[in-house]
């Protein structure tokens, strides 16, 4: 089953750079679905050749428990007491507490930390329901061998990652990474190829030249898959201060997320 593309899994992580660096008011959607099929990425493949559906599901499963305890443990908010708002599209939905924070966009469903949001540095969060029918035992091999330094720096991207690792959410395994994201013309000119962005678009943020001279972002992005179907999470904060209530947040939208 293939499941992403290189340039499919930077959509999450550029849009929000794109739009916290000019401010999300007027910024407009954006569509951070993966690239058309002949965009020339490499895929990627899960699953294992030669073993019989339930032989998989059973191996699968029996896996992802013995690997899950040694895995770094990623802290679930207990959010059983509070209020909850949910919000979806036409392909998924997800919940986040209540009055804290307000969504900005359908697609991507994307949020942002009302405190922020009428400033340039609107710290935000969004969800894409990246992939379906996804064979649990070696996603994380496959997403994680995509996810490299140089196979950014190849197409000129400035992202680095600074932690990229399995870790444990809620005993499943997830895909952790953190990451420091500047804006490039490459970056940009992937988004507008790609049907994100529209250079109209561009324009309204004030141009390539305000976007480029955008400070870099950080970012914490957390893939799952649930139920056979792959989400990818992207948080942008921009002080440390803010990094676990946006993590903290991220676990309530990934425990809540469904498909439609």
């Amino acid at each position: 089953m293939k499941i992403l593309k290189v340039k499919g899994l930077l959509l999450a992580l550029l849009t929000a750079a794109m739009l916290c660096g000019c401010g999300v008011n007027g910024r407009g959607a954006a569509n951070e679905s993966t690239l058309p099929a002949d965009s020339g990425e490499d895929e990627i493949e899960a699953g294992t050749e030669g073993t019989s559906e339930s032989d998989s599901k059973e191996s699968s499963s029996s896996e992802a428990e013995e690997e899950a305890v040694s895995y770094p443990v990623i802290e679930a908010v207990d959010y059983s007491g509070m209020e909850l708002e949910t919000i979806s599209n036409s392909e998924m939905s997800y919940s986040y507490p209540a009055g804290e924070w307000e969504k900005i966009l359908d697609d991507p469903l994307q949020i942002a930390w009302e405190e922020t949001i009428s400033t340039n540095q609107a710290v935000n969060i969004n969800m894409n329901l990246e992939a379906t029918g996804i064979k649990e035992d070696g996603w994380t091999d496959d997403l994680m061998a995509q996810l490299s330094n140089e196979n950014f720096e190849s197409v000129g991207y400035d992202i680095t990652i600074e932690a990229s690792e399995v870790r444990s959410l809620n005993g499943n395994p997830v895909v952790y990474m953190e990451v420091v994201t500047k804006i490039t013309d490459e970056m940009i000119d992937m988004l507008i190829d790609s049907g994100a962005y529209t250079e109209e678009m561009i324009e309204a943020a004030g141009g390539r030249e305000v976007l480029l001279a955008t400070p870099p972002t950080t970012q914490i992005a957390i893939y799952t898959v649930k139920d056979g179907t792959l989400f990818s999470c992207t948080g942008t904060y921009y002080a440390e201060d803010q990094k676990q209530m946006v993590l903290d947040t991220m676990t309530i939208m990934l425990d809540t997320a469904k498909e439609n």
